[in-house]
């Protein structure tokens, strides 16, 4: 089947029951609470941990793992924030905000509102040119054969990436939003900028003691290095397909289509274990999920598997490239004779 002729791709396919929508979109608020305490309980621990080896000459040895492991964390507010732009941590407008901003999104250098904004783009042109700039880039290029891809590996590591990031959610999302009057803009920068200092003034103080050096080491570089390389892996593995099976995507439609979910089945215990660590490192929050988000959007993620247990045998059977075994693993795509049939 070409892709002009395949019939349009939403959740209206599966012939998801009313009631069961309904039943799976309910807020519960409380899991979400509950999730946020022992993501920072988590952040807590290991930035101990990290102030109690920095002391020892084994500090550096474990510098790598212990970046991943802070990284995986602040990946993990992100999928906060992601629930926040989707209006799914809480029913009130106001907790919901606030809850997004200040113990998700400001800590890791976003605000909700700018989230938000870019974050609906993806949705609505989802894999097109009409995608958010800064989620288009992450999976721009997906041959590990191409050279460009370890570029951009590098730019992760150095911070580069982070950087366009940065600008990319909290400025350029907001040219459309601008008041009116310079000084009105103005004095938003301002305020924008005072939330981030302040949010960073917290980490500082309440995490770290104001200790500089451990902040840095221990927050700063791995949210702008090691946090910037585990999204272009799971961009690639999210949303990578197109380029892998070299299929144009023209519309939406077509880019949900091909949106990839990882699940594995029937596994050994080294996936298991491969699977553990994947889900601690970039799949917090069923972020593995993502093909079953782009269905239902407004399901919050701990009913994102009752998603998936109620459609995935009609997913795989309309597209079997949907569901990939591992995050890491995909990077291997390979282009498929039958990958646009």
């Amino acid at each position: 089947m070409s892709e002009r002729d395949r019939p349009k791709y939403s959740a209206k396919l599966y012939e998801f029951p009313p009631e069961f929508v309904n039943e799976i979109s309910v807020l519960r608020s409380s899991v979400t609470y509950v999730h946020i305490f022992f993501i920072w309980l988590c952040i807590a621990a290991l930035s101990i941990g990290g102030a109690v080896l920095y002391r020892t000459s084994y500090f550096w040895i474990a510098y790598p793992l212990l970046g991943l492991l802070i990284a995986s964390r602040q990946g993990a507010l992100l999928q906060i924030v992601h629930e926040g732009s989707h209006r799914l941590i809480s029913n009130h407008r106001a907790a919901n905000d606030f809850v997004g901003n200040w113990l998700a999104a400001l800590p890791v250098g976003l605000t909700l509102e700018g989230y938000t904004r870019g974050h609906m783009r993806h949705h609505a042109g989802t894999n097109t040119p009409d995608d958010l700039e800064t989620d288009l880039e992450k999976y721009s290029v997906t041959d590990l054969k191409n050279p460009e891809l370890y570029k951009l590996f590098l730019m992760d590591l150095l911070g580069i990436t982070a950087l366009k990031s940065f600008f990319g959610h909290n400025y350029k999302s907001l040219q459309s939003k601008l008041p009116k009057t310079k000084e009105d803009a103005s004095s938003q920068e301002r305020f924008k900028i005072f939330r981030l200092g302040a949010s960073q003034l917290l980490v500082l103080s309440i995490i770290f003691q104001f200790n500089l050096a451990l902040y840095l080491l221990l927050w700063a570089i791995p949210l702008i290095s090691f946090n910037m390389l585990l999204l272009r892996v799971r961009g690639i593995t999210e949303h990578g397909a197109p380029k892998q099976f070299e299929i144009n995507i023209e519309t939406a439609d077509q880019g949900n289509f091909y949106t990839r979910s990882v699940v594995i089945t029937n596994p050994t215990w080294t996936q298991r274990a491969i699977n553990l660590a994947e889900t601690i490192l970039i799949g917090s929050l069923s972020a593995n999920f993502h093909h079953e988000h782009h269905l239902l959007p407004k399901v919050p993620f701990y009913n994102l598997k009752k998603v998936h247990m109620h459609a995935n045998e009609k997913i795989y059977r309309n597209n079997k490239y949907v569901y990939v075994q591992s995050y890491f693993s995909t990077l291997f795509q390979k282009k498929r004779e039958d990958a646009s049939t």
